[in-house]
C-alpha cells in the first residue's frame, strides 16, 4: 500500500522521524506507529537503523560457533548475528567435522559396513554416534538411505489380493501398511468377497480355476490351492485342513460348525467358501409353531428356543409384517385406542398397568397423532345469549348469564350486531344538558324502566327543571329516565347549579 502524503504531523515530531524509531515516537506523540511510518514514508525518510557495527573478530567467527556463544560473549543479540550470517551466506553452526579435520571421529569398519542397509537411527543408536554424523558419513561416501520396505516372501506375493491384507499380516508376521503398500505398487486391486472376487481372479488370469465342488483330482492337480486360500496362520499345522471331506460340507454345514471341526475361525471358513463360489448353508426351517409365536413373544425368547440369534428373529417377524411383541400391561384393545383418546385415559383405563408416559412412549413410537378433545359449545353461544345481544348491554349479558364478558363481546361482533346503547349520560364539559341524545317518545309506550306508565299531574310536571332529574326522580320515587325524556317532551331547560 502507498503512503498517505497526506499525513499531516507537527513540526517538532517531523524533526524527529528516522532519528528515533516509530514506535518510540508513537509514544511521546500520542499518535499510532502506522501514522508515524506512513508520514515517513511520504516524506522519504529512511527508518532508524537497528545495525550494529560488528568487530572483524565476530565476524570471523560467525558459522563456527553457535551464535549463542557469540551473543554472550559481545553483547549482540541473536536476531543481528543471524541477519549477518544470511547477508554473508554464512551456514549456521553445526556439530559436524570433515574427515580431514582434528575433531573428526573415524567411523568403525564394522559401523562403515552397515551404512545404508540399516536406518540411520539405528546405526546411531548402536555405535553411539549422533544421527546428524551419521547422515554425513553415509552422504559422503555417496550411499542411500536404507528402504524403509522390506523384502517380502514370493509365497506372500502370488496371495496379494487373492486373500485379506489382514490375513496375510497375521500369517507371515507383516505389517498391513507394508503388505499394502507392496499391493498397491503392483497395480493390484485389495480382495472382496462375492462377485467381485470372481472378477478379480479372471483379470488376474490365474494358473487354475476352481470349480464350484472340487474333487480329489483338482487337488492333486492344484496342489496351491490350499496353500494360496488358506487364511489360517501358519504357525498352526492346519495347512491340510481342507480334505475333500471338509470341502464337500462347505454350504452343507454352517459355517461355524466347520470352523469348530477344522479349528479355523469362522471367518476363514466364511473366505474358503465364497473363494469357491459356494452360497451358504441353507437357513434355518421355520416350524409352524415357531412362526405361530412371532409377535407373541418376545424375540430373544424364539431365539434362545430355535437356537438362532435374536436379530435373525427379527427380520423374519419383519419380513411377515409381524409387529414386536408388546411390553407388559399392553393388549390388543388398548393398542386401538391408541390416538383415539387422550394418553392419560388410556392409561387409567388400564388398570395401573401402564403409565401416562409409557403409552406417550407407545403412541410417539407408532406415530399416532395424540387425541385432541372436540372444545364443548361455548356458553356465549347460548340461545339467552343470542337474545339479548345489542339489546342490553355485555356487561349487563355477563352478570346475567354468568359468561365473559369478553366472549359476549367477540360473538357480537362475530355475528356483526350493534352494541347496546350505555344506561348512563356521557360526560361532557359543557354545563348545558341538551346536547343528549334526541327525546324517545313515553306517552303510551310501556317502559321497563320504573314509572314508565306514569300519569303526570300538573304538580308533578311543575317540579321539572326546579331541580336535578335525579332528584326529582328521587322524589317521585321513578326512573331517571322517565325524568329526563318527560322534561324533554315538555321542553323545559335542565336545572342549572349556581356556584358560587
Amino acid at each position: 500500500m502507498p503512503p498517505k502524503i497526506n499525513s499531516e504531523i507537527l513540526p517538532e515530531i517531523a524533526e524527529k522521524l528516522g532519528v528515533i524509531s516509530d514506535r518510540q515516537l508513537a509514544k511521546l506523540s500520542g499518535l499510532s506507529p502506522y501514522y508515524i511510518k506512513q508520514a515517513r514514508l511520504a516524506r522519504g525518510i529512511e527508518a532508524l537503523s537497528r545495525g550494529y557495527n560488528l568487530p572483524d573478530e565476530l565476524l570471523q567467527q560467525l558459522g563456527k560457533v553457535p551464535d549463542t556463544q557469540l551473543t554472550d560473549r559481545y553483547g549482540v543479540p541473536g536476531p543481528v548475528l543471524c541477519r549477518a550470517r544470511k547477508e554473508r551466506s554464512i551456514p549456521r553452526f553445526r556439530i559436524l567435522h570433515k574427515p580431514d579435520s582434528r575433531e573428526y571421529v573415524a567411523f568403525s569398519g564394522e559401523a562403515i559396513a552397515l551404512l545404508g542397509k540399516i536406518p540411520d537411527v539405528h546405526l546411531a543408536k548402536r555405535f553411539d554416534r549422533s544421527l546428524v554424523e551419521v547422515k554425513q558419513e553415509r552422504v559422503l561416501r555417496g550411499l542411500e538411505p536404507c528402504a524403509k520396505g522390506r523384502k517380502l516372501p514370493c509365497e506372500l506375493v502370488q496371495q496379494l489380493g487373492l486373500v485379506p491384507d489382514s490375513l496375510l499380516a497375521t500369517r507371515y508376521s507383516v505389517a498391513a501398511g507394508t503388505i499394502r503398500r507392496a499391493r498397491e505398487a503392483r497395480s493390484i486391486p485389495r480382495f472382496r468377497f462375492g462377485e467381485s472376487f470372481k472378477a478379480n481372479q479372471g483379470s488376474r488370469a490365474p494358473a487354475y480355476r476352481p470349480s464350484a465342488r472340487p474333487n480329489e483330482s483338482s487337488l492333486e492337480v492344484h496342489p496351491e490351492l490350499t496353500v494360496e486360500l488358506a487364511c489360517e496362520p501358519a504357525r498352526t499345522s492346519h495347512n491340510a485342513v481342507w480334505t475333500t471331506h471338509v470341502l464337500t460340507q462347505l454350504g452343507q454345514v454352517k459355517d461355524s460348525e466347520i470352523a469348530k471341526l477344522t479349528g479355523l475361525s469362522v471367518s476363514a471358513v466364511r473366505i474358503k467358501r465364497t473363494s469357491l463360489g459356494i452360497p451358504p448353508a441353507t437357513e434355518f426351517v421355520w416350524s409352524a409353531d415357531l412362526l405361530s409365536r412371532l409377535g407373541q413373544v418376545k424375540d430373544k425368547e424364539i431365539a434362545r428356543l430355535a437356537g438362532i440369534s435374536p436379530s435373525a428373529v427379527g427380520l423374519k417377524r419383519k419380513s411377515l409384517g409381524i409387529p414386536p411383541a408388546l411390553a407388559g400391561g399392553w393388549t390388543q384393545e388398548l393398542l386401538s385406542l391408541l390416538g383415539k383418546v387422550s394418553d392419560k385415559e388410556l392409561a387409567e383405563q388400564s388398570c395401573g398397568a401402564l403409565s401416562e408416559n409409557s403409552v406417550c412412549k407407545a403412541r410417539l413410537h407408532r406415530k399416532i397423532p395424540a387425541f385432541v378433545a372436540a372444545k364443548p359449545p361455548s356458553k356465549a353461544e347460548g340461545a339467552k345469549v343470542r337474545r339479548l345481544l345489542g339489546v342490553v348491554n355485555d356487561y349487563e349479558i355477563a352478570r346475567r348469564t354468568g359468561v365473559e364478558r369478553s366472549d359476549i363481546t367477540r360473538l357480537r361482533l362475530k355475528l356483526g350486531i350493534e352494541p347496546a346503547k350505555s344506561g348512563r349520560l356521557p360526560r361532557g364539559k359543557s354545563k348545558r344538558r341538551d346536547t343528549l341524545p334526541a327525546p324517545k317518545p313515553v306517552f303510551g309506550i310501556k317502559s321497563e324502566a320504573k314509572g314508565g306508565d306514569k300519569i303526570w299531574s300538573q304538580e308533578e310536571e311543575a317540579l321539572l327543571g326546579t331541580a336535578a332529574d335525579s332528584k326529582v326522580a328521587a322524589l317521585l320515587k321513578v326512573d331517571f329516565w322517565i325524568v329526563y325524556y318527560r322534561r324533554r317532551a315538555m321542553n323545559i331547560p335542565a336545572f342549572e347549579f349556581a356556584y358560587s
